[in-house]
């Protein structure tokens, strides 16, 4: 095994630009071999802009959860293209996918644009992906940390309100499982710390469409992707990573959903949510009430799903067998990291609060 595996650490992207001016970086790569992964949502609404700053570059369409066959496509062209920079710019999947580049050639200089606030994919050494068996898997290197982010609080104005209110969840999650964690460590414990008090006092007015909180909302999204690049998550991303692909729940809003009940059971199981007592904004004794308020101002809305013993693929209300799905979500990889242990008998009864019933 390799010893720095084991250490304690943050890996940090190279350079982090930010403010309205950061895509002018996009100038100093004219001359270069730039391959662009970009959502066709973006393509439609900010292409115009992006091809002002960045006149050539092979474009590579792509707007749904990465699939390994997708991966594997993805990086075939990597190789063929000889490409010096590979761009992403869109949401977690688009840059989940464009990090994947340096898998396929080492020497290629990754370049993250994010135009959702909560992914935090542009700082972490993860990246997502939807394998053979319909869930959720991550790849983890040092390889896939960017060599430069581009923060350009321009993108979020066009976010729908659920979608920013799903960000702020997502945010919160990463935050507050990071600091939590079995890998936890000072540093990445203070910029989890940082993320969550800057989500509870923006989340609110960036959903009303003010531009300084949805800037501080995406700089937030940011240093809670570096704390969950080096601590990891625990159950809430657990449950996330098998109920998001079987139901259809986008992983910010599935992530949301469950953190409520997962930090009830995990308070009665371990201390260490007292470290939410560096909070500006909340503390260990209020941090549910005030999760639960944030929720409902913002209007974060859940999603249906059943639950049941046998699995279901009805878009309206789609089912989960939950013997199955205890014993998947107990086995991911992100319970490893989760501060106390828990049984598949817990997970079930997490299910079953959540969902919106049995059949």
């Amino acid at each position: 095994m390799d010893i720095l595996s084991m250490l304690p650490k943050v890996n940090f992207p190279g350079t982090v630009y930010f403010g309205k001016s950061s895509l002018l970086y996009l100038k100093s790569l004219e001359g270069q071999r730039n391959l662009v992964v970009i959502s066709k949502t973006v393509q439609e609404r900010h292409g115009s802009k992006i091809g002002s700053l960045l006149e050539k570059g092979d474009i590579f369409p792509f707007s749904s959860e990465p699939k390994k066959s997708d991966v594997e496509t993805f990086q075939e062209k990597v190789r063929e293209g000889e490409y010096e920079n590979v761009i992403g710019i869109g949401g977690g999947s688009v840059m989940d996918l464009a990090k994947t580049a340096r898998l396929a050639d080492g020497r290629i200089r990754l370049i993250m644009i994010p135009t959702t606030p909560g992914t935090g994919s542009e700082a972490s050494r993860y990246s997502v992906m939807i394998n053979d068996n319909m869930e959720k898997e991550a790849l983890t290197s040092e390889n896939l940390v960017p060599d430069v982010v581009l923060l350009d609080p321009g993108f979020l104005a066009s976010l729908p309100r659920h979608e920013i209110a799903s960000s702020s969840l997502d945010i919160i999650g990463h935050a507050v499982e990071s600091l939590v964690s079995r890998m936890s460590n000072p540093l990445a414990d203070s910029l989890a710390i940082k993320a969550m008090d800057m989500v509870f006092m923006n989340a609110e007015r960036a959903c009303e469409g003010d531009m300084h909180a949805m800037e501080s909302l995406q700089l937030a999204g940011f240093l809670a992707g570096l704390a969950q690049s080096s601590a990891s998550v625990g159950a809430a991303h657990a449950f996330a990573h098998h109920v998001g692909p079987k139901t259809g729940l986008p992983h910010g809003k599935a992530v949301g959903m469950f953190l409520p009940e997962v930090v009830k059971l995990n308070m009665q199981k371990t201390d260490r949510y007292k470290k939410l007592d560096s909070s500006f904004i909340v503390s260990s004794r209020d941090f549910i009430r005030r999760l639960e308020e944030l929720m409902q101002r913002i209007g974060f809305q859940k999603k249906e799903f059943v639950v049941g013993g046998k699995a279901s693929a009805d878009t309206f209300r789609p089912k989960l067998n939950v013997e199955d799905a205890a014993r998947k979500i107990k086995n991911d990889a992100c319970m490893k990291t989760n501060p106390c242990v828990l049984s598949e008998e817990e997970i079930k009864g997490i299910l079953e609060k959540v969902s919106h019933g049995q059949d």
